[in-house]
């Protein structure tokens, strides 16, 4: 399928991927896109399902640099322009696959943006969470910051970061 597609020598297109109303999504997701807006005027929020197969494949083609938390949507980033696309990446802080998955990835630049969980509560105090099954707790200064150092090229040297969790002045970088 990837051979079928028209990808642009020069991607334009800035996506933010939403995961409103599944499991890991970005919790404040708005806020954080309202925050990001100033720095980048052409980001669009997008949530995939919305969109065809096709449709996907030429949104993520045209893709200078993807925001997104880590999931399932990921899977088109084998429609972008490798060596030209920026992926910046929401996950948890214990994120056991990622290193597969950034080995699997040829993009041009991929930033990790460990993040907490939002706390959970369950009825049995014995009872872990599942952190998949969790939103994603980041504090959106924070964040906005880092993803607007990233893409200035400040961060060349560095993939990971590690995020606040909303409502905490702790030291993160």
């Amino acid at each position: 399928m990837r051979e079928t597609l028209d990808i642009p020598e020069s991607p334009q297109d800035e996506l933010f991927i939403s995961r409103k109303g599944y499991r890991r999504g970005i919790e404040r997701e708005d806020d954080l896109f309202a925050a990001l807006l100033p720095s980048f005027p052409n980001l669009r929020s997008i949530l995939p399902d919305d969109f065809s197969v096709a449709e996907q494949a030429v949104l993520f083609s045209n893709a200078k640099f993807i925001i997104s938390p880590h999931g399932a949507s990921l899977t088109n980033v084998v429609f972008s322009n490798w060596d030209k696309v920026v992926l910046i990446e929401f996950s948890p802080e214990r994120s056991e696959s990622f290193a597969t998955f950034r080995n699997d990835l040829q993009v041009k630049r991929h930033y990790l943006m460990k993040c907490q969980s939002v706390p959970c509560e369950t009825k049995n105090k014995q009872e872990n969470c599942d952190v998949w099954e969790q939103q994603i707790d980041v504090d959106v200064a924070h964040s906005t910051e880092v993803i607007q150092s990233i893409m200035s090229g400040a961060h060349a040297d560095r993939e990971d970061f590690v995020i606040r969790r909303h409502g905490h002045s702790g030291a993160a970088s």
